[in-house]
């Protein structure tokens, strides 16, 4: 399912700016259509730079770039932020205040996510260009390469700003600030440690709909794991994480499709159950 959403994600991206949008109301409803059937791009994008969707290294290229220029977060900028960084324990790119990690907040999580979606958009390209154009470093990733993607990506993405800024515009916005949004939800009042390193949202429809992203601790402990084996890998280190560390979650993350019925379905679901009892 994954392979598929990946390789229409651009197509149905595109349409806005080929056929533009309806005035008015219309418009909006089509932009939001579109918008929540591809925004989980880049969570695909997320598991795909983990472990590529597919074992033929060219079609994996070929998503690479198809869910890139979706996103405008390219697969190189998510190798150096995240597995060079995050999943290696260095989070200095965050910049991240004491306060905003502390406990979860409205106020830590909107200026958490402003700054670092910031963040994620200008470090990883002046790395590779430092790096890459600058060095010509081919270690530990092409940084050449890299600057040539991310460029290749925010040109792209500037260019259909050009043709629909009503609609794109907070498109990519949206995507690098749900980034951080997620990245602040798996990881406020966290700490260092091995086991306390990240929540984890055992709730079953969201694991389902997120491909068991919600057993965040497994996944950090086993990062090239298929998704389809993290309930199992957290089983085997549930009993021993910290209480606060497991929940059911205060944030989606992301509002697409699947989780907003989710959500709608959980709302209606306690309602029921009160008005029962």
């Amino acid at each position: 399912m994954n392979l598929l959403r990946s390789l229409f994600a651009l197509p149905l991206f595109l349409l806005p700016a080929i056929f533009g949008l309806p005035n008015s109301w219309g418009g909006l409803a089509c932009g939001l259509l579109v918008w929540m059937c591809i925004n989980d791009a880049n969570f695909i994008l997320h598991q795909h730079v983990h472990r590529p969707l597919t074992r033929v290294r060219p079609l994996n290229k070929v998503i690479d770039l198809l869910l890139s220029l979706t996103t405008g977060m390219s697969a190189y900028s998510w190798r150096q932020h995240h597995l060079l960084r995050h999943h290696r324990g260095n989070d200095s790119w965050r910049h991240a205040r004491p306060w905003e990690l502390r406990r979860p907040s409205l106020l830590g999580a909107l200026w958490y996510s402003l700054r670092y979606g910031v963040l994620l958009l200008v470090l990883p390209l002046w790395e590779a260009f430092l790096r890459g154009v600058l060095c010509g470093h081919k270690h530990p990733l092409n940084f050449r390469m890299a600057f040539l993607e991310q460029s290749v990506v925010l040109l792209f993405a500037g260019v259909l700003i050009a043709a629909e800024p009503a609609f794109y515009g907070p498109c990519f916005f949206l995507v690098f600030f749900f980034t951080a949004l997620t990245d602040y939800q798996n990881h406020v009042g966290c700490d260092s440690s091995k086991l306390g390193v990240s929540n984890n949202i055992v709730r079953g429809a969201y694991n389902r709909v997120r491909d068991n992203f919600g057993y965040h601790t497994a996944h950090h402990h086993f990062p090239g794991a298929h998704w389809t084996e993290l309930p199992a890998l957290h089983a085997r280190i549930a009993g021993v994480l910290p209480t606060a560390r497991v929940g059911r979650g205060w944030w989606i993350g992301q509002v697409s499709a699947p989780l907003v019925i989710l959500a709608l379905s959980g709302v209606f679901g306690r309602r029921s159950g009160r008005s029962v009892g």
